[in-house]
């Protein structure tokens, strides 16, 4: 007679996990019932303890099948559909994987492509860096390629005169990237995330301790007025070239006015 050798907990219960906790005689499923590493071709009948050769089965069946060996391959071609769906999973996950991949390859080639189209508006002088491809990858994901080069193109426009009487340098640069993300942050962020980045150009600007029950307030004012929303972009733009939190203070409150105390320009 063959010696039983004892299953280890790790066996148990890989071999649960594999049947998904489920008696795969009658299909009873665990908490409601206790389940049992079953030996298919019983240890009596020299049944090993490969993972082949066990099953998940509930106290009653284990105990009415006994140390019968099964006749039929029922229980053995059930576990080869589940290897075989295993490995069409595995396959389909390295499909996926390489759809990743190639999206990731072509997203990169999409930013180079803007990035050049950036260098050529100006003029060549300045190339492409790895902090333009992250930024340009970061817009791209959210406002897609067509509407990107909209606000690439519209920058330029609004830069195109002073480019043209100081021509193109640093600052040139500078601006632009400026002008940019105020654009996408004005099209794309939600109250709060605007919210917080008034208070990172206000705080950069003047560390404003001070003033700060004043500005938080103003910023919460701004926020929830229905200027914020008609004039976001112009908001943002406003409070990057303000120079004092006094001149910040007036400013907003221009936009939170209504149209007919606004003062005259």
């Amino acid at each position: 007679m063959a010696e039983r050798k004892p299953l280890s907990k790790k066996i148990r219960f890989e071999v649960f996990k594999r049947d998904n906790f489920t008696c795969q005689y009658c299909g009873h499923k665990a908490p409601e019932y206790i389940l049992e590493v079953d030996h298919i071709d019983p240890v009596k009948h020299k049944g090993d303890n490969d993972p082949f050769n066990l099953i998940t089965s509930c106290f009653d069946c284990n105990r009415g099948k006994a140390d019968r060996k099964l006749s039929d391959t029922a229980v053995l071609d059930k576990q080869r559909q589940k290897i075989e769906d295993l490995n069409i999973r595995r396959q389909q996950l390295e499909m996926l994987l390489a759809w990743k991949d190639e999206l990731i390859s072509n997203k990169n080639m999409e930013a180079n492509y803007i990035c050049n189209y950036i260098s050529n508006k100006l003029e060549s002088k300045f190339k492409p860096t790895e902090s333009w491809r992250i930024n340009i990858n970061s817009y791209l994901s959210k406002l897609g390629h067509d509407r990107l080069i909209e606000m690439i193109d519209d920058v330029f426009f609004k830069i195109s005169f002073s480019m043209s009487k100081y021509g193109i340098t640093e600052k040139t640069v500078e601006i632009f990237w400026s002008i940019l993300r105020a654009k996408i942050i004005g099209e794309t962020s939600t109250p709060q995330e605007t919210k917080k980045y008034l208070h990172g150009i206000l705080y950069n600007k003047f560390q404003y301790t001070a003033y700060r029950c004043d500005v938080e307030t103003m910023i919460d004012r701004i926020i929830n007025s229905p200027a914020f929303n008609e004039n976001r972009t112009e908001i943002i733009s406003a409070a990057k070239k303000i120079t004092s939190v006094t001149d910040f203070l007036k400013k907003m409150n221009e936009f939170i006015a209504p149209i007919n105390d606004r003062p005259s320009k």
